[in-house]
Parts: structure tokens; sequence; C-alpha cells
């Protein structure tokens, strides 16, 4: 009996000496391989929020973060909004401050412009339902934004919300332009009141997390007005909306079915696009240590880690959940256009 334990207790010393090698050289090669790989992760779940467009570049050097993107903004607020939002999901994937610099297009400016903040005070801007954005400074930036390919499209999710084609790809109220865009004639006489892809700024009133296969109902508060194809007030800011936060395995987006003015109900259909889902560190044992882990070493590298921590454990590896935040502001787009009801 003390000969098998001893040869148990000296094959489990060994497995962890084989581990601790094995965690010194991917320390060694970290900043080569995983700095790589967190970049085009992160690269490709801002391609999936649609807040930057499909033509932008992400580099950073420390702490600083700078993002340069080809998109058009309509108005400083959506430029703001959207900064805010990105580096809120930068700061996913580091527990330390960082500085978040969004390099873009603004209507009505005559060259690029550059906005700051740092993922604090984007947690502290977000719960505040973007309460502080007018302190937030926007600047010309004296350089030229460089010439940046269209990015491609994972294959994330193929239940994503598809938007329904546009005639001549023309803008539409509220949706960031690309430069070069023709303007659409706002006067469409059809009834309609707003168009497919017209967007909708809204903050979940409770915080939730989701995973697997779900489908949760939610309540949402809208943060800016609304205006219809005549440039009237049609979604004043407070009003609240009803919908859903639709999951699969990886990701979920969240989903408004209607909207009370306080004047009338309006029925409409607007989504998110897909939110990536990460996994998260609930577990004790090889859950912990590896989630414990992962958070040191970052990135792909620290779930490569935290798996391998898991098996020797004999523990699962915890399942990828998305974490909504209550008070957070999502930007939602219309799916079909939103048309005036007869009486």
């Amino acid at each position: 009996m003390v000969s098998i334990l001893g040869a148990r207790s000296g094959d489990r010393q060994k497995r962890y000496s084989r581990l601790i090698y094995l965690l010194v050289a991917m320390l060694v090669l970290q900043p080569a391989a995983a700095g790589a790989a967190t970049l085009i992760q992160l690269q490709s779940a801002l391609l999936e929020t649609g807040l930057l467009g499909d033509q932008f570049r992400l580099s950073r050097q420390g702490q600083n973060w700078l993002v340069e993107s080809n998109q058009l903004y309509t108005s400083a607020e959506e430029l703001k909004l959207s900064l805010v939002q990105v580096a809120r999901l930068l700061a996913t994937r580091e527990d330390r401050n960082l500085q978040v610099t969004l390099r873009a297009r603004l209507l009505g400016r005559p060259g690029p412009v550059q906005c700051a903040v740092t993922s604090r005070q984007a947690g502290h801007l977000l719960k505040a339902n973007g309460a502080g954005l007018a302190r937030m400074a926007i600047v010309l930036y004296a350089g030229a934004l460089p010439q940046m390919a269209v990015l491609p499209r994972t294959q994330l999710d193929q239940r994503r919300v598809v938007v329904a084609p546009r005639a001549a790809n023309l803008p539409v109220i509220g949706e960031p332009l690309t430069a070069g865009q023709p303007v659409a004639d706002p006067a469409r006489g059809d009834g309609t009141l707003l168009r497919t892809g017209s967007a909708i700024t809204v903050t979940l009133e409770k915080g939730l997390t989701v995973s697997g296969d779900q489908s949760v109902p939610v309540r949402f508060v809208v943060v800016w007005s609304v205006l219809d194809e005549l440039g009237s007030i049609l979604i004043p800011s407070g009003s609240i909306g009803e919908g859903q936060v639709q999951s699969n395995p990886e990701g979920a987006r969240l989903v408004l079915q209607q909207i009370d003015t306080g004047e009338r109900k309006l029925t409409l259909s607007a989504a998110t696009p897909m939110i990536p889902a990460y996994r998260q560190s609930t577990g004790a044992n090889g859950t912990l240590a590896g989630g414990m882990l992962g958070t040191v070493l970052g990135g792909g590298l620290g779930a490569i880690v935290g798996g391998l921590l898991g098996g020797l454990f004999n523990a699962p590896p915890p399942p990828k959940a998305v974490v909504l935040q209550g008070g957070g502001t999502y930007i939602l787009h219309l799916t079909d256009d939103l048309k005036a009801v007869a009486n």
C-alpha cells in the first residue's frame, strides 16, 4: 500500500513539474505570440459590435490604446458613446486602467478628430447613462487617417440579425456614415417613421449574465431622443422599451420589440450585433486556479493555461457567458422599417 501511494505521489509530482516548465516557457514566449493573438481577438470582437464600422485599426503602447477608424459619425454624442463602449470592451481583457483614443471622422468637421477616455471613466459614464459625455473633449487631429482595408467578418454566429439591403447604400438616421456615401432623401412618403438600420441607444435597467441557448425578457430605457423622417421627436429620451436577451453558446444580442413613449406604444424590431461570450472563472480547484492564472497571463494565453490547469485537477472548463451590466449603454439598429399605424 505504501509503495502504491508513493508511486502515485511521484507521478503527481512529475505532472506538476512538467506544468511548471510549460508555464515558464509560455511566459517567455508571451510578448511575441500571445500579444498578437490578443489583438486579433479584440479586433474581431470590436468588428462584431459595429461601433467602428468595418475599416479600423487597433494598436497599443503599454496601457495606451489607439483606435483609428474610417467611420464617419453623424454627431459628437455618437462618437463619444462609441468610444466609451470600446473602452469598456477593451477593459474586460485587463484589470488595469487603460487610456483609449479614438480617431475618426465627424460630420461637419474638415478633417479627422480624436477623443480619449480611460476605461474607469468609461465605466462611470455608462453607469450614469452617459450624463458626463459633454465633458469629453473632441479635438481636430493634425494628421491624416491611414489607409485601411475592409476587415473580414468572422463566422461567430450564423444566426445573427441580417439587416435588409437599402437602395444605393444610403445612410439612415442615427447610423454612422462612411466617407463618400450619398445623403438620402428624407421624405419617402410611404408612412415610414424610421428606416431599417436606424439607431436607438438604450441602457439596461438591470444587469444579467446569460450563457447557452436562452431567451430572457429585459427592460430598456432610451438614452437619446430619436427623430422621425421629418425631423420631429418620435421616441423621447426616457422612453421605456421591452425586449429580450437572446443568447447561444458563442454570444448574445439584445432585441427590442416595443417602446412606450408615454403617449403611445410602438411595436418594432431592433437588435444589437452579436456580443461575444467569454469564459468566466466561477469554480474552485482547477477552475479557480485556471481563472487566476488566466488573469495574470491575459488574453488567449491565459485561456490556454487555464484550460491545462483545469484538466490537471479534473475540473471541466467554465462555460462561456456574456455579462451585461445594469445601466450599460447599447446601440440597437432597426431590422425592419417602422411605419405609422393607420387608425
